[in-house]
């Protein structure tokens, strides 16, 4: 049992969840197309476990792919020679 269903206060269980999505690191040292490659991942485990009405799972990996495509990986130093296509699709997402 995780902790965020412990708590039944919705504000302080909707803060667990945004801190926990918000938990991502980058490692500059992988290059991109790692990082795309697993943004695909997030977004179809994410879109399983909403077809599931797993909202908070859900939830969480929507998180994560944002923070990680909005906040993070815009600091990789390779991220600037990443190809329009992908940028692209990474911003279309369903």
């Amino acid at each position: 049992m995780s902790v965020v269903s412990q708590v039944t206060d919705p504000a302080a269980r909707l803060k667990l969840l945004c801190d926990y999505g918000s938990q991502v690191e980058v490692d500059y040292s992988l290059p991109t197309k790692l990082y795309y490659r697993s943004g695909r991942e997030l977004i179809r485990m994410a879109t399983v476990y909403l077809d599931e009405a797993n909202l908070e799972s859900a939830f969480i990996l929507y998180s994560k792919y944002i923070t990680l495509f909005v906040e993070r990986l815009p600091s990789h130093p390779e991220y600037k020679s990443v190809h329009p296509t992908e940028l692209a699709e990474i911003k279309k997402v369903n």
